[in-house]
C-alpha cells in the first residue's frame, strides 16, 4: 500500500513516477521538470530525421500515464530548461487531472530550478504539501 506516500519524480523520474501513480494509490506527486516522452525527445532533438520517434523502444511516456492519477499533483519547471523542454512540462500539466499545481521557475534551467527558484521553489512545494490530505494516524 503506498498510500501515505509522496511521489517526487524529476527530469526521467517523472516518468517513473507518474507511471506508479497511475497504478497505486499515493497521497501526492511531484513532478519536476518533466518531458512528455523519451520518443517525443527524440523527434524534437533529431528534427533531419523522419521517422525517429518509432526506432525509439524505451517509451517513458509520462503525458499517458498523468492523466490517469488520482491523486493531487504538482508540476514544477524551469523556463529555461535546455534538456526537458519547457512546453514538454505545461503539455504534462493540462493532461492532468484535478487536483493539480503549477510551479514556473523564472530563469531556472535544468538542473539549477531549487538554486535559482531560491525561497519561492521551497514555498510553492511547501504549500503543496501542506495541502495534501493527511493519512490516517496511528
Amino acid at each position: 500500500d503506498l498510500g501515505r506516500l509522496v511521489l517526487f519524480g524529476r527530469s526521467l523520474g517523472c516518468a517513473v513516477a507518474a507511471d506508479l501513480a497511475s497504478k497505486n494509490d499515493v497521497q501526492g506527486v511531484v513532478l519536476e521538470s518533466p518531458f512528455t516522452s523519451i520518443r517525443a525527445m527524440a523527434k524534437r532533438a533529431y528534427p533531419f530525421l523522419p521517422g525517429i520517434g518509432s526506432l525509439v523502444r524505451t517509451r517513458y511516456d509520462t503525458l499517458s500515464k498523468v492523466g490517469r492519477i488520482g491523486a493531487p499533483l504538482m508540476v514544477l519547471h524551469g523556463d529555461r530548461d535546455d534538456i526537458a523542454p519547457f512546453d514538454m512540462g505545461g503539455a504534462v500539466f493540462e493532461t492532468a487531472t484535478p487536483p493539480k499545481r503549477y510551479h514556473k521557475i523564472e530563469g531556472a534551467g535544468h538542473n539549477d530550478t531549487y538554486s535559482v527558484g531560491g525561497r519561492a521553489y521551497y514555498e510553492a512545494l511547501g504549500k503543496f504539501l501542506d495541502s495534501l490530505p493527511r493519512g490516517i494516524e496511528e
